[in-house]
């Protein structure tokens, strides 16, 4: 989707989603805790249980992920291609930054964040930009920080039939974890963590306890893998 189409849809991006996965029962905002949830995981394995790291949320959007790891002694700051939305983050979250982002290049210095951060952007990052914009990722990064990419997994059924479903995902090619590896590995970042999650549309007691069984399972939902920057 190109930049003037997320700004066209910033106003009901949530409803946009929520159209496309009202078959599962849940809200959006089930989807989004999920991910949260396994990133603060990974936080708490490579940083330290205590860790508050500063984190680039790159195509932030309208700011749904950024809400959620909103802390007060966190430095966060938001990166998108569309006004449109940054507009609508800057409103949710007035006391944090966001930036435009041009696609190529951020308007950042090298290695000033512990944390980068894209979560189901890089679908729609056109194939040949791809490399560019893990180089972007790998630059923005510290050593010894994380990036971590979170994506649509193109093995579950049911993720293909949501993308097709859901109209802010008309230009979508998804990638697949391994994929995304190699592009990882490309930008000379060294990857620690790969998880699946969302198996289920629910939570609590037995599904939760299943779903950390299934982490290593290839079928999940999403997917997410965390690199390294050496040097650190």
């Amino acid at each position: 989707m190109a930049p003037g189409e997320f700004d066209r849809s910033a106003d009901d991006y949530s409803r946009r989603v929520e159209d496309a996965t009202s078959f599962t029962g849940r809200e959006h905002a089930f989807f989004l805790d999920a991910k949260v949830t396994a990133l603060e995981r990974t936080i708490a394995r490579h940083f330290g249980p205590s860790a508050a790291p500063s984190v680039l949320d790159l195509g932030c959007g309208v700011g749904e992920i950024s809400r959620r790891l909103d802390r007060g002694r966190r430095r966060l700051l938001g990166a998108d291609v569309a006004l449109g939305a940054l507009r609508r983050a800057r409103q949710a979250l007035p006391r944090r930054p966001f930036v435009r982002f041009d696609g190529h290049r951020l308007p950042l210095r090298a290695g000033g964040f512990d944390l980068v951060l894209a979560v189901c952007v890089v679908h729609h990052v056109p194939p040949a930009d791809r490399p560019g914009f893990f180089a972007e990722m790998a630059r923005a990064v510290r050593p010894g920080g994380l990036a971590v990419v979170f994506e649509h997994n193109p093995l579950n059924p049911l993720t293909r039939y949501v993308v097709a479903r859901c109209e802010l995902d008309a230009d979508a090619v998804l990638l697949g974890a391994r994929q995304v590896r190699g592009l990882l590995t490309g930008a000379g970042l060294a990857v620690r963590e790969r998880e699946y999650l969302l198996f289920f549309p629910w939570t609590g007691g037995a599904w939760s306890w299943l779903e950390g069984k299934l982490r290593a399972v290839p079928l999940g939902a999403q997917y997410y893998v965390a690199a390294e920057k050496p040097g650190g």
